[in-house]
């Protein structure tokens, strides 16, 4: 009987190390995702500007791909979040840096349709001072998430220790 007892404890374990892994490999997949998905905002930024009417299609495309690689992204880390770690990194450095991920495309693609609607409507560039002040509105949204994940991850860990030690 103990023996079947060590034998579940290390497919547990064995289980619980894999589904950290599959974790960090879809999360640095989605990195790897959400930034060329960046570098191709900046680098078509000007020619999606000027040809805005025959691009929404492409804006919307793209917008709906950062999400399909955010949700990647976030699915990989909570799968990795019962586990503590993420391969070698902790999961909550991880998280950090998705929620970064998604609020930095969320913004360029915000930002790339509010300026393709000021084109379409003044048939001229946006000002730079409205797009400073747009994007920096999403600071304090980061900030936010990012606390409140710290949070959340803190009370589980914490109820997750305290169910342990009581079964022990």
């Amino acid at each position: 009987m103990n023996q079947s007892n060590e034998v579940t404890a290390w497919s547990a374990d064995s289980l619980e190390l894999a589904s950290s892994h599959t974790g960090t490999a879809l999360s640095l997949l989605g990195a790897v995702i959400n930034v060329a998905v960046l570098i191709s905002i900046w680098r078509h930024r000007v020619s999606l500007l000027y040809t805005a009417a025959n691009n929404l299609t492409w804006i919307m495309t793209l917008m709906l791909a950062t999400s399909v690689c955010n949700g990647l992204f976030m699915a990989g880390v909570d799968e990795s979040l019962a586990f503590g770690i993420m391969g070698d990194f902790r999961a909550d450095i991880v998280c950090t840096i998705g929620y970064l991920f998604l609020f930095v495309l969320f913004t360029c693609n915000l930002l790339l349709c509010l300026e393709r609607h000021w084109l379409v409507k003044y048939q001229k560039r946006l000002p730079s001072k409205y797009l400073t002040i747009a994007g920096l509105l999403f600071v304090p949204f980061w900030c936010c998430v990012v606390a409140s994940f710290y949070i959340s991850v803190s009370s589980y860990r914490h109820c997750f220790l305290n169910a342990h030690c009581a079964n022990v």
